[in-house]
């Protein structure tokens, strides 16, 4: 019984932690939106197996008035599968275009880890963008769970998220509380810090 309920307690938080992630099962499919107050991002990713995702990213650099349409690689490097906690650690890269100009190129190259229990999320992601104005942003996150649900309820996260973008060497730093809710294979998530950042994101898997 107690390796049942383990089994249970697993397969749920695998559930959790695969709507967040780059990659997901062979044949999976993702879509992801991401707004804030420097960039907009909109993200179509197919897993060709358990470790690798292929897909396009549109980003939009909000403070540089540019924006780019991205071929992605994301690829599962290693996965910590503990009796009630995951870890995950990925590498980002991509190859793309400015939609206003084909001759403006950008590159992309980032790391991304996490490592969460049915209770408690972490999460830091760090990539650098080239282009004719070299963008490196950094997010790190720390969130607990206010209740554990069944395997077909709906999921609440409260989250605190670190930002740090720096663009020709001036950092824009913010800190805001997110608020993420999820069900089955759609995620929702907002935040702000009452100022002048908000966060909007979305995730859909199939």
């Amino acid at each position: 019984m107690k390796t049942i309920i383990v089994g249970i307690l697993m397969l749920c938080m695998m559930s959790v932690s695969a709507l967040a992630h780059p990659v997901i099962w062979k044949g999976g499919q993702a879509i992801m939106f991401q707004s804030d107050s420097v960039s907009t991002d909109l993200m179509y990713h197919y897993s060709l197996n358990y470790n690798w995702s292929v897909g396009l990213h549109y980003l939009e650099q909000k403070d540089l008035n540019r924006d780019y349409l991205i071929a992605q690689s994301n690829v599962l490097l290693k996965r910590w599968n503990g009796r009630r906690s995951q870890g995950n650690l990925y590498i980002l890269t991509g190859l793309g275009a400015s939609t206003q100009n084909s001759s403006q190129q950008i590159g992309h190259i980032g790391f991304q880890a996490d490592w969460e229990t049915q209770e408690v999320y972490t999460f830091f992601r760090t990539g650098y963008y080239h282009s004719q104005a070299p963008v490196w942003s950094t997010k790190a996150r720390l969130g607990f769970a206010p209740y554990i649900g069944a395997f077909d309820d709906m999921h609440t996260w409260l989250i605190s998220e670190f930002n740090d973008q720096v663009i020709n060497g001036r950092h824009d730093i913010s800190i805001i509380p997110v608020v993420r809710v999820f069900k089955d294979t759609v995620l929702f998530e907002v935040g702000s810090n009452f100022s002048d950042h908000l966060l909007i994101s979305s995730m859909f898997h199939f």
